[in-house]
Parts: C-alpha cells; structure tokens; sequence
C-alpha cells in the first residue's frame, strides 16, 4: 500500500467518524451548529520536526491548520484527494470507538503516528490516555497542540510534552505543561478551548473544563 492511499483512508474514515459527530443541546434539543467548523479534516505537508519525526504528509483538522498558516501567512500544502480509498491497517471498531468517546481527534493522532512510526509520540499519547481516560476534552487539548506543532514545525512542543512521565501523580503536571504551552499561543489556546467547550457541551453540568491560566 502506498503513502498516499494510507492518507487517503485515514482522512475518509476519520472524516465520516467527524460527520456522524452531532452533540444535541440538553435544554433544546436540537444540534449545537456551533460545533460544524471545528469538524472538517484535510491533508497538510508537515515540517521536519527532527531526524526522527519527518512529517510528510498530515491528516489534520482544518482548523487547527488555519491557525498556523495565519501565522505564518504562507500557502499551504494541502492536497486534492482523488482515486478510491484503500483501507488502512486501522479496525473499525477503532474507529468507531473514538466517535462515541468523542475523542476523534486523539484517535486520529495515533492512527497518523502509528502510520508514521512515530513510536515515541505514541507512546506519550497511550500514557496520556491512561492519565485522562476519564476526562475526553483534555486528551483531544492535548491532540490538537500536537497537530499545531506537526504543522507549524514547532519541536519545542514535542520535547515539553513528551517530557513527562505517566505516573498518575504526575497529572496535575502535564496539565501545567499544556497550560503553559497554550499560553504561549493565546489564538491557538482560545480556538482550543473553543472547539473543547461544543464538543463536551452537555458534560460541563457534571464537571467544569479545564481552562487554561484559570486558577
């Protein structure tokens, strides 16, 4: 299989997982719309990260990869995507499992480092599951600062995320190195934020989210 089929499925898949993706207002009833620009996904040329992350290729969400060509006020690589897709070495029920825990963007993540043999990052990503299983929108903070770096080559991210290890005390800890991380990006942090409070939106009755710089 090559490179550009694997893309190719991991973006079809992923994006039918993220059209299925409805949240229903509890008081209302009816589908929170403020949730559909943060749901579209296209193929990105990342940077070279360091001699062992070579980006390539990307599956990204549009908005995240907005941001950072915003910022750098460049044209991006983004690809048209033709021909029929070819599934990737990827279980459905993978896939499926992440649309339910609403945890899409984390999923896909591993699925790219998987594809990438990021194993390191992968790594990080199942620690992390492990410290947050219980708490979605920070495992999704936590995928979306690492798309950001992917894409706008930013290795410092990386080495503050991998950093640390996943004993359950050092929870608080990884947290602090994503608050600290996303306020040196005060767009990049909002739009996170943004995107976290509509997807979780009926959870926020039972616990607050996490914001970053609050006390």
């Amino acid at each position: 299989m090559s490179i550009s089929q694997a893309v190719i499925s991991l973006k079809t898949f992923y994006q039918a997982a993220l059209d299925n993706y409805a949240v229903i207002d509890a008081s209302t009833e009816q589908p929170l719309l403020a949730l559909n620009p943060y749901l579209r996904l296209a193929v990105y040329h990342g940077g070279e990260l360091s001699q062992d992350h070579d980006t390539g290729l990307v599956v990204a969400p549009t908005f995240i990869a907005q941001q950072v060509l915003h910022k750098k006020e460049k044209r991006s690589g983004s690809l048209s995507l033709h021909g029929d897709a070819v599934h990737p070495q990827l279980p459905l029920q993978f896939i499926e499992h992440a649309r339910q825990s609403r945890c899409v963007y984390f999923s896909l993540l591993m699925a790219e480092c998987r594809r990438l043999r990021w194993l390191d990052i992968a790594d990080d990503l199942q620690g992390l599951a492990t410290l947050f299983h219980d708490e979605p929108w920070h495992l999704e903070m936590f995928a979306l600062a690492y798309f950001y770096d992917l894409l706008a080559n930013c290795s410092g991210g990386f080495d503050l995320h991998a950093a640390s290890s996943h004993l359950p005390e050092q929870k608080q800890h990884r947290l602090l190195l994503l608050n600290t991380y996303l306020m040196q990006t005060p767009k990049l942090c909002n739009l996170i934020d943004d995107y976290v409070f509509f997807a979780f939106y009926n959870r926020w009755y039972h616990a607050p989210p996490y914001t970053p710089g609050a006390p």
